[in-house]
């Protein structure tokens, strides 16, 4: 499916959109419908933990069967709480080229980078 931006004018400038994780899981559910009534070979994929509920949500709310993927930030030098991008267990990595560009990370940066969240990935034991 190509992707979509959905835009709700009822969701601008408010602080709190959703109830809770669960509300958003329900209502992301109703606005992927009309997109997945018919799907047949779809798998909701969560990201653990804050992610669970939502996926959870959009899983009930579709029928769909529900999974999770285990994936770790990959963080801006600097700046531990952004991110520029995602390494999952299997070794693969998504970067924001967008933002690897604005922020001019160079390739050793971001290796380095990568390097990092791949040892604390088997020092968790999850590789």
């Amino acid at each position: 499916m190509a992707s979509k931006i959905f835009e709700v004018s009822g969701f601008r400038d408010k602080r709190f959109v959703f109830k809770d994780r669960d509300d958003a899981g329900k209502v992301l559910a109703e606005m992927l419908s009309p997109y997945y009534e018919k799907a047949k070979e779809t798998l909701v994929l969560a990201i653990p933990s804050g992610g669970v509920p939502i996926g959870l949500g959009v899983a009930k709310g579709l029928s769909l069967p529900l999974d999770l993927i285990i994936v770790r930030k990959i963080p801006v030098p600097g700046n531990p709480e952004a991110g520029f991008g995602a390494l999952t267990l299997d070794g693969d990595v998504f970067l924001n080229e967008e933002l690897v560009a604005f922020l001019r990370l160079s390739p050793k940066e971001i290796e380095d980078q990568i390097t990092k969240v791949k040892t604390d990935l088997q020092e968790r034991n999850f590789i």
